[in-house]
Order: structure tokens, then C-alpha cells, then sequence
């Protein structure tokens, strides 16, 4: 038992998050969709639909705000969006961010921001992966929050993670944006995401704010394989 606890921690002092799987949980929710899923809505400026997968709707609730509503339970899923037109033509620089909604488990809350992170209406594509592929939901600490095929989290510094997965992912894409660790609204910023020097099974991170500067963030990392 005294073994246990100091094991534990010097995992704290040290900053690593590893998962350690615990029991299996019910399947989801109502209309829960398949394992290994990807979902996705393209939204136009004004927050009417242009295309999706599994979308029910979607709506502009505020300047930079929108919501999007998707026909299965997105519980455990992780959440990336970028600015992009519904068609032809290309959107001003700026920035996105996805998260949770805090009203309902089918939803997702988008904010849009201009170059400078003032909230800004614009068109943006949004993509949730739910478990069952790789991905990771981490704080701005370094700590595992959510997500599937993780082995261990880390904090590196300022601005810098790096996510271990259970399988070689170096021949894999990598999809990291700004995020919420359960609900509410992330800052202004973007992430970036590329293969760990020395280790085949994962994936450093930076995170960003608005000014283009390093700073800790909470973030949402998928690999597609």
C-alpha cells in the first residue's frame, strides 16, 4: 500500500498523466453512434447548414457564436473545427474552437474568431470523432481528461504536450485544435501537432494563443490512421 502511494506520487511531481483503464461504462446515450465515428457540419457565417454527417441542425446564437447539433450521443467524443467556406472562395484569417455543450449531450458549441481573437461571424467545418479511434482530450496542465488508445500524457513546457498512444501512429495524421476540457468557452489560439522525435507511438503538441505565442491551453488531438 506505502508502495502504491509513493508511486503515485512521484507521478504528480513529475506532471505525467497515465491512464489506467478502469471499468467498462454502459454504451452511451440515446442514438449513440457506432465506435470508431466521425461526424461532421459545415455551417455557413449566418449558422445555416451548408452539409453534414449525422446533423440535425445548426444555429447562430451570437456574434462568433454558433451551435450544431448532431442525431447521436457525442459522449467521449473529441471535437476540431477550422474556418472554411461552404463553397468556393476562401474565409479571412482566424481562428476556431469547439466544445462540448453544456445544454445537451447531441451538441456542440463553436466560436470564431478574426486574426486579432475578436469573436467574428464566420463559415467553419466541424468534425467530431467519438471513441473508438484514436484521440485525446488533455488540459492545459498536461492531464488526461478523455479519449481512446492513450497511454500517457505529459506537459513539456510552455505550450508544449506530448500524448503517448497503445500503437505506432507515425505513419498516421494528426488533427489538434483548441478546446474545453468538459464545457464552456476556450480562448483565442490554435495548436499544432507532429510526430515525437524518438518514439513511434506519439505526438507533440504546441498550443498557442491569439498573438502567436506559446502558452498553455486545453486541447483536442485526433490520429487517423
Amino acid at each position: 500500500m506505502l508502495a502504491a502511494i509513493a508511486l503515485a506520487l512521484a507521478i504528480v511531481a513529475v506532471g505525467v498523466s497515465f491512464v489506467v483503464p478502469g471499468p467498462k461504462g454502459p454504451e452511451g446515450g440515446p442514438g449513440t453512434g457506432p465506435a470508431n465515428a466521425t461526424y461532421f457540419a459545415v455551417v455557413g457565417s449566418n449558422g445555416a447548414l451548408a452539409r453534414g454527417s449525422n446533423v440535425s441542425s445548426s444555429s447562430q446564437t451570437g456574434t462568433g457564436l454558433y451551435q450544431v447539433f448532431f442525431t447521436v450521443y457525442l459522449y467521449g467524443c473529441t471535437f476540431n473545427a477550422a474556418l472554411g467556406s461552404t463553397g468556393v472562395g476562401f474565409p479571412p484569417a482566424g481562428s476556431v474552437e469547439a466544445v462540448a455543450l453544456t445544454t445537451s449531450p447531441w451538441g456542440v458549441g463553436v466560436f470564431t474568431f478574426n486574426a486579432t481573437g475578436v469573436p467574428t461571424d464566420e463559415p467553419f467545418h466541424v468534425v467530431a470523432t467519438c471513441p473508438g479511434g484514436l484521440s485525446a482530450v488533455v488540459n492545459a496542465l498536461g492531464s488526461f481528461v478523455s479519449g481512446a488508445g492513450v497511454v500517457a500524457t505529459e506537459s513539456r513546457g510552455t505550450g508544449a504536450y506530448q500524448v503517448l498512444f497503445d500503437q505506432d501512429v507515425a505513419g498516421c495524421a494528426y488533427l489538434a485544435g483548441l478546446g474545453a476540457s468538459t464545457t464552456g468557452s476556450p480562448p483565442p489560439g490554435s495548436a499544432t501537432a507532429a510526430q515525437l522525435g524518438g518514439h513511434g507511438n506519439g505526438v507533440w503538441i504546441n498550443t498557442y494563443n491569439s498573438a502567436g505565442a506559446l502558452e498553455n491551453a486545453t486541447f483536442h488531438l485526433e490520429v487517423h490512421c
